[in-house]
């Protein structure tokens, strides 16, 4: 019984490749390198001294939501996360020790947050090489942070 001419040359190129190996000529495929640890990172949102007090809520992946407490004017509020240093992706643990994606924060006016409300750009967070950045947040129509 002969074995199908492809099943024969996968085992001739087998073969072949096991002997360029053994005789130091080539070397075996290296394995992937493992991922690199994410970075850890601190996101710090100063509310504007002259402004009012801002609710600010987390939204993570899956829609989950988790409510920081208000920031009154002239403090700040500090949001512990990692960032995968391949994908970039920003997570935050939750309460119950799980870790997941952070999609985006909103704040707004504690009086008027439907109305108030924009996104904290995250975008410096994912890209730059500080570990820690400072979003200082002052209301107008809306919400708007600058990050430094």
């Amino acid at each position: 019984m002969t074995r199908p001419r492809s099943t024969a040359l996968a085992a001739a190129g087998q073969a072949w490749c096991a002997i360029l190996v053994a005789a130091g000529l080539c070397w075996p495929a290296m394995a992937p390198a493992a991922d690199p640890a994410p970075i850890l990172m601190t996101a710090t949102i100063r509310n504007d001294p002259a402004g009012e007090p801002l609710r600010c809520v987390m939204v993570m992946a899956h829609f989950v939501t988790v409510d920081l407490e208000a920031i009154a004017p002239g403090e700040e509020i500090s949001i512990a996360l990692a960032r995968d240093a391949g994908t970039r992706t920003l997570i935050v643990t939750a309460a119950d020790g799980r870790q997941m994606a952070l999609e985006t924060v909103l704040c707004g006016a504690t009086s008027a947050w439907a109305e108030t409300r924009s996104a904290v750009p995250l975008m410096p967070l994912r890209e730059t090489a500080d570990r820690r950045i400072l979003y200082t947040c002052r209301i107008g129509r809306r919400l708007s942070c600058e990050a430094k």
